[in-house]
C-alpha cells in the first residue's frame, strides 16, 4: 500500500506501508535497465524539505546516454551518486515521464 500521509521518517512505517518498496524498485530498475541500459541503481532517501517518506531512485551509467536531445554523463562512476541541480527542460521531463509509462 503506497505511503497517503505525512512521515518524515522510515521508522515510522507501518509493516504494510514498506511491503511496496520492493515491487516499486523491481519495477524501476527493470524499466531503466530496458529502457536506458542502466548499469546499477542508488537510492537516497534525502527527507529534507518533504514532510513524507520517499526515495530519490537513480540509475546509474559508466557511459553517456543521449535522450530528450540532451548527452546525459554520470559524472560520479562508479563512486556513489550525489543530487545536483541538472539543467533540464519541463520538455525533457515530460518525454522522460511518458517513455516510462509507454506500453512495452
Amino acid at each position: 500500500m503506497p505511503l497517503k500521509r505525512p512521515e518524515p521518517s522510515l521508522k515510522g512505517l507501518t509493516a504494510d506501508e514498506a511491503a511496496e518498496l520492493p515491487q516499486v524498485a523491481r519495477w524501476f530498475e527493470d524499466s531503466a535497465s530496458a529502457l536506458f541500459g542502466a548499469e546499477k541503481f542508488n537510492y537516497i532517501a534525502a527527507m529534507m524539505k518533504d514532510p513524507i517518506v520517499h526515495f530519490h531512485a537513480l540509475p546509474r551509467y559508466s557511459q553517456d546516454r543521449a535522450f530528450g536531445g540532451k548527452n546525459w554523463t554520470d559524472r560520479f562512476w562508479p563512486k556513489v551518486a550525489t543530487l545536483e541541480d541538472v539543467e533540464t527542460t519541463d520538455e525533457q521531463l515530460d518525454l522522460l515521464v511518458a517513455t516510462y509509462r509507454a506500453p512495452r
